[in-house]
């Protein structure tokens, strides 16, 4: 009844607005933009005007905006001259410890998990830092959102969709992604965030790292093109996204399903799944990094995790030598006769 009364009072006194999803693009000179999807289309908010490195953002509901660094660094975003300011930084765990995930609450909490699966929220109210839990195994590869009151994010290691119940502690698989839904590669979604109208009626849309955006059917586990049309951010990668009614969600509560992804794909879709896919391997790497496709490799790029291209190789099935890169978490941008693939490894 509580939280009935406090969705309520909520839709009462928030300004009104349509729902809008924006999204978090770099450019080729490594400046942040963030965008905005305005009917078919994407409509340039503003732009960063310091080549700060902005790893996801997140709306609260009085409409300000909240960006996330790699070492944990959470800033307010002044919309209007594009200057951050310093709030607080999240805890490092070890030197692997990276932030890219960013979402708010209806009680204006920011919550973000670290590379090894802790979870932790900032209030911004009462101005205080709180651990929640750790999540092993499940780091996500991008954005984290509200959906039924659970955090959902995509899985970094098998790329499914999972749910955090922050309530029972526990987490579920809700989404299966695989090589029978004809997306190649295996999609890795930066942005993920939740247009909501009812608790009853929420829908997860996805951003793709590329820029294709999706929304997810948890019923017969599709994915589809967002307005039922291909939209696509051209440009650089998109890092991250936030909706302005995601936080709507956080005050739903329902526990969701598990789902057993291997009871999905029947020996039909088995048999039929798309090969190609990357395995990148060992992480954390020392001196070599592997990389293990059936597709056509032609070069390699290496990023710091604040965007800085720190070394290009051409492909070698020997192995990448990795051993003067100090260490830390890095990105690895594949270039190969599909396109192109973002992934994430660690140099120890």
């Amino acid at each position: 009844m509580k939280k009935l009364t406090l969705y309520l009072l909520l839709l009462l006194f928030l300004p009104c607005s349509a729902q809008e999803i924006h999204i978090l693009q770099r450019d080729s000179a490594s400046y942040f933009n963030i965008y905005s999807i305005v009917a078919d289309s994407f409509q340039l908010n503003f732009q960063f005007n310091t080549p700060y490195y902005c790893g996801d953002i997140a709306i609260s509901p009085d409409g300000l905006f909240y960006g996330i660094g790699p070492s944990g660094e959470l800033y307010q975003i002044d919309s209007t001259t594009s200057q951050i300011n310093l709030l607080t930084i999240f805890p490092q765990s070890t030197i692997f410890t990276v932030y890219n995930n960013l979402v708010c609450s209806h009680d204006y909490k920011l919550y973000s998990m670290g590379y090894e699966g802790d979870l932790y929220s900032y209030d911004l109210i009462a101005d205080t830092l709180e651990y929640i839990s750790n999540i092993p195994g499940n780091f996500p590869s991008g954005d984290l959102t509200f959906y039924k009151g659970n955090l959902v994010y995509q899985n970094s290691s098998d790329r499914n969709m999972m749910a955090y119940n922050l309530i029972t502690d526990s987490v579920s698989t809700i989404f299966c992604i695989d090589s029978t839904q004809n997306i190649s590669p295996l999609p890795s979604f930066w942005g993920n965030v939740v247009l909501h109208d009812s608790c009853g009626a929420e829908e997860i849309i996805g951003i793709r790292d590329i820029g294709e955006v999706y929304t997810f059917n948890l019923e017969d586990q599709s994915l589809n093109y967002y307005l039922n049309q291909s939209l696509i951010l051209e440009g650089e990668d998109c890092y991250g996204a936030a909706s302005t009614t995601e936080h709507f969600s956080s005050i739903c509560y329902e526990e969701l399903n598990n789902i057993d992804c291997s009871e999905i794909m029947n020996v039909e879709e088995t048999e039929n799944l798309n090969p190609n896919t990357i395995k990148l391997y060992p992480s954390p790497a020392e001196n070599v990094l592997y990389l293990e496709t059936n597709w056509e490799i032609l070069r390699v790029e290496i990023f710091s995790m604040d965007g800085r291209k720190i070394k290009e190789m051409p492909f070698l099935e020997t192995g990448l030598n990795i051993e003067t890169l100090n260490t830390g978490v890095y990105l690895i941008q594949v270039y190969g006769d599909f396109g192109n693939e973002l992934l994430q490894f660690v140099k120890r």
